[in-house]
């Protein structure tokens, strides 16, 4: 957007799609969610970013008491590998 001449100016910060939907089909402003979790709904507009360079950070939480568990170990093990790929 910077690119483009935009400067966002960013007044709130909304944790879930659903509610970003509800602020937006109500006309609070824009929003951005992934296509991923992306769901139509006739009351807003759903408009692509070309080569947008947008970063998502997920985390992977477990209990302590299971992180001593096979696969849950085999799967951080994986993720750690991915991350560093």
């Amino acid at each position: 957007m910077r690119k483009a001449g935009v400067e966002p100016n960013i007044v709130m910060e909304i944790g879930s799609r659903e509610a970003v939907r509800e602020a937006v089909a109500s006309g609070v402003g824009i929003g951005v969610v992934s296509s991923a979790e992306h769901v139509p709904d006739p009351r807003i507009t759903c408009l692509p970013f070309a080569d947008a360079e947008i970063y998502n950070y997920a985390h992977i939480v477990c209990l302590q008491d299971r992180r001593s568990s096979r696969l849950i170990s085999a799967f951080i093990d994986a993720a750690r590998v991915k991350r560093l790929a």
